[in-house]
Protein backbone atom coordinates (compact mmCIF):
# COMPACT_ATOMS: atom_id res chain seq x y z
CA UNK A 1 0.00 0.00 0.00
CA UNK A 2 1.29 3.61 -1.11
CA UNK A 3 2.12 5.52 1.89
CA UNK A 4 0.22 9.13 1.56
CA UNK A 5 2.62 11.76 0.69
CA UNK A 6 3.42 14.40 3.13
CA UNK A 7 5.84 16.48 1.24
CA UNK A 8 8.56 14.77 2.62
CA UNK A 9 8.74 11.88 0.08
CA UNK A 10 8.85 14.67 -2.61
CA UNK A 11 11.71 16.37 -1.03
CA UNK A 12 13.38 12.53 -1.46
CA UNK A 13 12.72 12.22 -4.92
CA UNK A 14 14.08 15.93 -5.93
CA UNK A 15 16.90 15.20 -3.74
CA UNK A 16 17.30 11.64 -6.16
CA UNK A 17 16.95 13.38 -9.12
CA UNK A 18 19.71 15.72 -8.42
CA UNK A 19 21.80 13.15 -7.52
CA UNK A 20 21.10 10.52 -9.72
CA UNK A 21 21.72 13.16 -12.74
CA UNK A 22 25.01 13.62 -11.53
CA UNK A 23 26.18 10.23 -10.22
CA UNK A 24 24.15 7.72 -11.60
CA UNK A 25 21.60 5.24 -9.87
CA UNK A 26 25.05 3.78 -7.73
CA UNK A 27 25.33 7.51 -6.32
CA UNK A 28 21.52 6.60 -4.71
CA UNK A 29 21.96 5.60 -1.06
CA UNK A 30 19.06 6.52 1.60
CA UNK A 31 22.22 8.12 3.64
CA UNK A 32 23.04 10.18 0.67
CA UNK A 33 19.51 11.13 -0.20
CA UNK A 34 18.51 11.79 2.98
CA UNK A 35 21.21 14.09 3.92
CA UNK A 36 21.05 16.31 0.66
CA UNK A 37 16.76 16.52 1.44
CA UNK A 38 17.42 17.32 4.61
CA UNK A 39 15.39 14.13 5.82
CA UNK A 40 15.76 11.97 8.74
CA UNK A 41 16.16 8.45 7.55
CA UNK A 42 13.68 6.79 9.22
CA UNK A 43 11.56 8.69 6.45
CA UNK A 44 13.02 7.53 4.22
CA UNK A 45 12.30 3.59 5.05
CA UNK A 46 8.75 4.58 6.28
CA UNK A 47 8.15 5.81 2.71
CA UNK A 48 9.74 3.89 0.16
CA UNK A 49 10.78 0.55 1.93
CA UNK A 50 13.97 0.03 -0.05
CA UNK A 51 16.28 0.91 -2.51
CA UNK A 52 14.64 -0.10 -5.42
CA UNK A 53 11.35 1.00 -5.29
CA UNK A 54 12.92 4.59 -4.44
CA UNK A 55 15.32 4.11 -7.61
CA UNK A 56 11.82 3.27 -9.35
CA UNK A 57 10.40 6.43 -8.25
CA UNK A 58 13.20 8.38 -9.49
CA UNK A 59 13.40 7.58 -12.65
CA UNK A 60 9.57 7.35 -12.98
CA UNK A 61 9.53 10.99 -11.83
CA UNK A 62 12.25 11.94 -14.45
CA UNK A 63 10.87 9.76 -17.45
CA UNK A 64 7.34 11.58 -16.48
CA UNK A 65 9.15 14.97 -16.89
CA UNK A 66 10.68 13.88 -20.54
CA UNK A 67 7.51 13.22 -21.28
CA UNK A 68 5.67 16.53 -20.53
CA UNK A 69 8.59 18.32 -22.81
CA UNK A 70 8.07 15.69 -25.51
CA UNK A 71 4.20 15.92 -25.80
CA UNK A 72 4.64 19.89 -25.86
CA UNK A 73 6.91 19.62 -28.54
CA UNK A 74 5.26 16.49 -30.45
CA UNK A 75 2.48 19.36 -30.53
CA UNK A 76 4.07 22.35 -32.02
CA UNK A 77 5.59 22.88 -35.26
CA UNK A 78 4.19 24.50 -38.51
CA UNK A 79 3.76 21.02 -39.95
CA UNK A 80 4.30 17.14 -39.45
CA UNK A 81 7.79 17.22 -40.27
CA UNK A 82 8.46 20.33 -37.71
CA UNK A 83 6.78 18.78 -35.01
CA UNK A 84 8.51 15.06 -35.44
CA UNK A 85 12.01 16.84 -35.51
CA UNK A 86 11.34 19.20 -32.41
CA UNK A 87 10.31 15.80 -30.43
CA UNK A 88 13.18 14.53 -31.53
CA UNK A 89 15.45 17.61 -30.81
CA UNK A 90 13.86 16.89 -27.12
CA UNK A 91 14.71 13.10 -27.00
CA UNK A 92 18.67 14.15 -27.84
CA UNK A 93 18.72 17.02 -25.56
CA UNK A 94 16.81 14.31 -22.55
CA UNK A 95 19.71 11.94 -23.57
CA UNK A 96 22.30 14.35 -22.97
CA UNK A 97 21.62 15.91 -19.89
CA UNK A 98 20.58 12.87 -18.47
CA UNK A 99 23.66 10.51 -19.83
CA UNK A 100 24.38 9.63 -16.26
CA UNK A 101 21.16 7.84 -15.44
CA UNK A 102 20.81 6.45 -19.02
CA UNK A 103 24.39 4.72 -18.72
CA UNK A 104 23.01 3.79 -15.55
CA UNK A 105 19.64 2.19 -16.02
CA UNK A 106 22.08 0.06 -19.41
CA UNK A 107 24.44 -0.67 -17.10
CA UNK A 108 21.69 -2.40 -14.68
CA UNK A 109 19.93 -3.83 -17.81
CA UNK A 110 22.97 -5.45 -18.87
CA UNK A 111 23.47 -6.82 -15.25
CA UNK A 112 20.43 -8.70 -15.64
CA UNK A 113 18.26 -7.04 -12.94
CA UNK A 114 15.05 -8.10 -13.20
CA UNK A 115 13.30 -4.93 -11.26
CA UNK A 116 15.06 -2.29 -13.57
CA UNK A 117 14.10 -4.31 -16.69
CA UNK A 118 10.37 -4.42 -15.56
CA UNK A 119 10.23 -1.06 -15.05
CA UNK A 120 11.73 -0.14 -18.27
CA UNK A 121 9.56 -2.62 -20.30
CA UNK A 122 6.08 -1.06 -17.72
CA UNK A 123 6.66 2.87 -17.73
CA UNK A 124 9.53 3.41 -20.84
CA UNK A 125 7.62 2.84 -23.70
CA UNK A 126 5.58 6.07 -24.28
CA UNK A 127 8.13 8.20 -25.94
CA UNK A 128 8.70 5.36 -28.72
CA UNK A 129 4.87 4.76 -29.38
CA UNK A 130 4.93 8.97 -29.83
CA UNK A 131 7.79 8.98 -32.11
CA UNK A 132 5.89 6.29 -34.38
CA UNK A 133 2.59 8.10 -34.36
CA UNK A 134 5.08 10.89 -35.77
CA UNK A 135 6.74 9.31 -38.31
CA UNK A 136 3.43 7.98 -39.75
CA UNK A 137 2.40 11.39 -39.93
CA UNK A 138 5.08 12.24 -41.80
CA UNK A 139 4.60 9.08 -43.56
CA UNK A 140 0.82 10.66 -44.77
CA UNK A 141 1.59 13.97 -45.11
CA UNK A 142 4.45 12.76 -47.55
CA UNK A 143 7.15 14.73 -45.80
CA UNK A 144 9.28 11.26 -45.29
CA UNK A 145 9.44 8.15 -47.67
CA UNK A 146 7.07 5.26 -46.86
CA UNK A 147 10.09 3.26 -45.36
CA UNK A 148 8.84 0.84 -42.91
CA UNK A 149 9.75 1.36 -39.19
CA UNK A 150 12.90 -1.02 -39.31
CA UNK A 151 14.63 1.47 -41.74
CA UNK A 152 13.45 4.71 -40.08
CA UNK A 153 13.55 4.26 -36.46
CA UNK A 154 17.58 2.86 -36.83
CA UNK A 155 17.84 5.98 -38.90
CA UNK A 156 16.85 8.54 -35.82
CA UNK A 157 17.59 7.18 -32.80
CA UNK A 158 21.13 6.28 -33.15
CA UNK A 159 22.35 9.40 -34.04
CA UNK A 160 20.53 11.28 -31.18
CA UNK A 161 21.06 9.03 -27.93
CA UNK A 162 24.41 7.55 -28.46
CA UNK A 163 26.38 10.90 -29.17
CA UNK A 164 25.38 11.85 -25.38
CA UNK A 165 26.00 8.45 -24.14
CA UNK A 166 29.38 8.20 -25.32
CA UNK A 167 30.62 11.40 -23.92
CA UNK A 168 28.92 10.28 -20.74
CA UNK A 169 31.10 7.31 -21.47
CA UNK A 170 34.66 8.94 -21.90
CA UNK A 171 33.43 10.89 -18.81
CA UNK A 172 32.88 8.16 -16.65
CA UNK A 173 36.12 6.66 -18.11
CA UNK A 174 38.03 10.07 -16.80
CA UNK A 175 39.69 10.51 -20.00
CA UNK A 176 39.46 13.53 -20.57
CA UNK A 177 41.60 14.93 -18.36
CA UNK A 178 44.04 13.20 -20.54
CA UNK A 179 43.14 15.60 -23.76
CA UNK A 180 41.13 18.32 -21.76
CA UNK A 181 41.09 20.67 -24.59
CA UNK A 182 40.63 18.06 -27.63
CA UNK A 183 37.66 16.52 -25.40
CA UNK A 184 36.12 19.86 -24.77
CA UNK A 185 36.02 20.70 -28.31
CA UNK A 186 34.82 16.84 -29.45
CA UNK A 187 32.19 16.63 -26.77
CA UNK A 188 31.02 20.70 -28.12
CA UNK A 189 30.81 19.46 -31.55
CA UNK A 190 28.31 15.95 -30.17
CA UNK A 191 26.15 17.58 -27.75
CA UNK A 192 25.54 21.03 -27.86
CA UNK A 193 22.31 22.26 -29.06
CA UNK A 194 23.21 23.37 -32.79
CA UNK A 195 24.89 20.25 -33.14
CA UNK A 196 21.94 17.82 -32.10
CA UNK A 197 19.64 20.05 -34.54
CA UNK A 198 22.08 19.37 -37.04
CA UNK A 199 21.82 15.71 -37.22
CA UNK A 200 18.03 15.45 -36.53
CA UNK A 201 18.17 17.42 -39.57
CA UNK A 202 20.21 15.68 -41.84
CA UNK A 203 18.64 12.66 -40.50
CA UNK A 204 15.07 13.63 -41.65
CA UNK A 205 16.52 14.27 -45.14
CA UNK A 206 17.89 11.16 -45.49
CA UNK A 207 14.73 10.05 -44.94
CA UNK A 208 12.59 12.51 -47.65
CA UNK A 209 10.82 10.38 -50.09
CA UNK A 210 13.43 9.11 -52.40
CA UNK A 211 15.94 10.28 -50.00
CA UNK A 212 17.37 13.25 -51.95
CA UNK A 213 15.56 16.12 -50.30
Amino acid sequence: MTRPSTGTDLKLIEAGKKIVRKEGLVGLSARQVCKEAGVNLGMFHYHFKSKENFEQAVLKEIYAEFMARLKVEAASGADERARLKNTLCTLARFARDNREVLLAVFRDVLAGRREILFFIKKNFTAHVNLIIELINDCKKAGVIGDYPLSVTLPMLMPPIALPGLAVGIVEKLDAGPFFPVAFAVIKRQLISDSAIELRVELALRGLAPGGTK
